[in-house]
């Protein structure tokens, strides 16, 4: 035993090892799910708000969109979409919140798309968000 385990023989020659097998190399995913142009499969690394200015408006198989995994088909529910816009927009002011510019304009905040950050809390002077 301690012979098999060393390496070698009483002999001195040594146990040839066995080389390993290859492991397969993984399938690549489509980046457009099975539903459409409105569909898309997760890859490692990515996000929803990657895809949809309005990331909110989306189908999961979490139910939520902060929360996906790689492999998950994840669906935008129409309205805005990174296509297109509302046709307005609204430029980012310094101290503006997205609550104050929708207010400012007497709309939700949820329409208000484009901000790069991903994030509803997360906005910069300077940018163009569409409504």
């Amino acid at each position: 035993t301690w012979y098999a385990y060393a390496g070698s023989r009483p002999d001195g020659t040594v146990n040839p090892t066995p080389a390993p097998e290859p492991a397969p190399e993984p399938a690549p995913q489509p980046s457009t799910g099975s539903c459409g142009p409105d569909c898309r499969v997760v890859q490692s690394g990515q996000y929803v708000s990657m895809f949809w200015p309005d990331w909110w408006n989306v189908s999961v198989p979490s139910g939520n969109p902060s929360l996906v995994f790689p492999g998950d088909t994840v669906c935008h529910n129409g309205g805005v979409s990174s296509a297109g816009n509302g046709g307005r927009t609204v430029t980012v002011r310094p101290g503006d919140t997205l609550s104050g510019i929708a207010a400012r304009l007497g709309i939700n905040w949820t329409q208000l798309t484009g901000y790069r950050s991903g994030n509803p809390d997360l906005i910069y002077p300077g940018e163009v968000l569409h409504y």
